[in-house]
């Protein structure tokens, strides 16, 4: 009876050794060096590294984030957009992918699409708005018919056309700044 349950046990190790080796997990050091690269600005070399993480483990949410961000950084908006969908699906909280999906869609005059992402973000606070895409800090819902007053008054006043402020991307004011400036 020793015997049998011996091959057996052997047989159970072998298939958990063999299971856990199913997906690989990239190396730290891969990781690493990837993020170095990508925050000296080499782009390229950085999309070489996280590929291979994403090829070892397709659900790498960070790499896939990280696909995202140096697509959009390279104005790719369409390869951003299909990674940061992707980074959205394996985490609908993170809000650094639903800022820079946001900012894809803002940079293809979708601002709807971009408003509806922003919901539920702290426009204000938000560390990655402030720094790298201050566009995307609008105003408020309950400021909206405020804004909408501003620009009709800004319209018919024609000082877009005499030089003031050009209405272009303009729609309204926080103050005296124009409400994309950027926060400082």
């Amino acid at each position: 009876m020793k015997s049998a349950t011996t091959p057996l046990t052997l047989a159970v190790i072998v298939a958990c050794s063999f299971a856990g080796q199913a997906t690989p997990q990239p190396k730290q050091s891969e990781i690493d060096s990837a993020d170095r690269l990508l925050q000296s600005g080499k782009f390229a070399e950085a999309g070489k590294l996280y590929s291979r993480i994403i090829a070892q483990n397709p659900k790498d949410h960070s790499a896939i984030l990280q696909l995202g961000r140096i697509a959009l950084l390279s104005n790719r908006l369409d390869e951003a957009q299909k990674w940061l969908e992707k980074a959205k699906t394996l985490q609908p909280d993170d809000t650094d992918a639903k800022v820079m999906l946001a900012e894809v869609f803002y940079r293809q005059d979708d601002f709807q699409r971009a408003a509806a992402l922003l919901k539920g973000v702290d426009v204000n606070s938000n560390k990655l708005i402030i720094e790298q895409y201050p566009t995307l800090n609008v105003a408020p819902e309950d400021r909206l018919e405020t804004v909408l007053s501003n620009l009709i008054r800004q319209e018919g006043r024609g000082s877009h056309l005499d030089g003031e402020r050009p209405l272009h991307g303009w729609l309204g004011s926080r103050g005296n700044a124009p409400v994309f400036a950027p926060v400082r």
